[in-house]
């Protein structure tokens, strides 16, 4: 529920917000169970969301609507994010060409964003050792990185209309509207991380909404394979599909208003029924949208093991 702990108290964290986590953290555990003996059970119902890509996905609308605005939905989040976009108006509807959300990557993202890639070696960080010399080397020249994740299917940067993307911005003046209001929606298969030559900041596009689909059917593919990870008590493997689940949520961006709540509760239900610590959500959000998924997945695994930290 707090992005960093060490820089935030719970007394941050709206009371309305607390209790729709916590009835989500119910609904989970109602879909899916350990047993003493450190088995995974799961719900007939949940069972049929694993083999069924229609049924997953209403699964996973359920549970936005309940961090949104509670079981009954007579509890309605009111927070506001830094866009100015109330989560609860978007409760359990999935992300469409006039609810496109675009994310502005400030220094402070960048930098742990660099950190992480020149870490694990991701091609982001372009053979740099520290963030310095990789924003040095940016500057003055523009940025375009497509990624796309395995499974997902469609046009890359052959189908970019650069002259459509936006101009150059410093992020002393940059505000937090310009992602919302941004007009061109690239309609491609995978994510786009772009800078203009000058702009102090970089800006996320997710992949097109048709693509959508592609993303939730890999969602449950590794759900699947977190399920038999567990049953053969093969511990990274498992916790290898649930970061490989988490990203693919996060790159789909797949419904709008506090996304990243209804996939770290998730993430943080499955580790405690595994035994294991919850994760603060920090900046794992950004770091999915741009790490490679098999690096991702290494930091994942160190992250929860205490064997990698980020600095805030």
């Amino acid at each position: 529920m707090i992005r960093w702990p060490s820089l935030q108290s719970l007394d941050d964290v709206p009371i309305d917000y607390i209790r729709n986590c916590i009835d989500l953290s119910l609904f989970l555990r109602s879909s899916f169970n350990v047993n003493s003996q450190g088995n995974l059970e799961i719900s007939g119902a949940f069972r049929a969301a694993l083999d069924n890509t229609d049924v997953f996905t209403e699964w996973l609308l359920t549970c936005h609507r309940i961090v949104c605005t509670g079981p009954d939905g007579n509890r309605p989040y009111g927070g506001r994010s830094e866009a100015n976009i109330i989560p609860s108006t978007y409760a359990g509807n999935m992300r469409d060409s006039d609810t496109q959300v675009i994310a502005v990557l400030h220094r402070s993202q960048q930098k742990n964003i660099i950190n992480a890639a020149c870490h694990y070696s991701d091609p982001l960080a372009e053979n740099h050792v520290v963030f310095d010399g990789w924003n040095d080397a940016r500057k003055g020249k523009t940025m375009v990185k497509f990624l796309r994740m395995n499974g997902i299917h469609g046009p890359g940067l052959e189908a970019l209309d650069i002259g459509q993307m936006p101009g150059p911005y410093k992020s002393s003046a940059i505000k937090k509207e310009v992602a919302r209001n941004e007009q061109y929606r690239p309609n491609l298969s995978g994510n786009i991380l772009y800078a203009a030559p000058s702009s102090e900041v970089i800006f996320y596009y997710p992949p097109g909404e048709e693509y959508i689909p592609q993303y939730l059917n890999l969602m449950r593919e590794k759900f699947n394979s977190l399920v038999q990870a567990i049953a053969q008590k093969d511990g990274q493997s498992a916790l290898y599909a649930l970061a490989g689940y988490y990203q693919a949520g996060i790159r789909s961006q797949a419904v709008r208003g506090i996304w990243n709540s209804v996939l770290m509760g998730q993430v943080n239900e499955m580790r405690s029924l595994m035994g294991l610590n919850r994760l603060p959500h920090m900046e794992l959000d950004f770091l999915a949208f741009c790490l490679k998924e098999e690096l991702f997945a290494r930091l994942f695994y160190e992250l929860g093991a205490g064997e990698y930290e980020m600095t805030g």
